[in-house]
């Protein structure tokens, strides 16, 4: 249920290849940092089962959070070669407990301060309805290191 009280941030990401558990590790990372005192994460899994889950588990128990946060994986079975992307974030956002809701795909990261910024923009007239879009990755890493 979500109050006026409630700050927290939802964040929803969706994941399906066991193999890109290296990426949702940094994903995840990139949110343990954020300066948003009041983070959910939920994971959205395609096909996913218990022995994923776990691995799952065990990368957001790993994280630096400065205080844990609520965290929910769920296991979506969905027919094989089915394009579920759009089914994990609707999944994810129907179990979403927060005020705010935001997506982030487990190869991609937000800066520390990211949310806490676009949050802060829902308090401001001139900005009611407060967006970002990232870019690929590696894209902004080659601007800003020039590698």
């Amino acid at each position: 249920m979500v109050t006026d009280a409630n700050d927290t941030l939802s964040v929803i990401m969706r994941f399906h290849q066991p193999r890109r558990l290296p990426l949702l590790d940094e994903a995840l990372f990139s949110l343990a940092l954020q300066d948003w005192p009041a983070l959910e994460i939920v994971v959205a899994i395609q096909n996913g089962d218990d022995a994923l889950r776990e691995q799952v588990l065990a990368l957001l128990e790993a994280q630096p959070w400065p205080a844990p946060p609520c965290a929910q994986v769920l296991c979506l079975a969905m027919p094989e070669g089915f394009d579920g992307r759009s089914t994990l974030l609707n999944e994810g956002l129907a179990r979403a407990r927060g005020r705010y809701a935001a997506f982030l795909d487990d190869d991609d990261y937000v800066y520390q301060h990211g949310y806490a910024a676009l949050i802060e923009q829902f308090g401001s007239a001139a900005r009611p309805w407060p967006w970002a879009a990232a870019a690929w990755r590696e894209c902004a890493w080659k601007a800003i290191t020039g590698t």
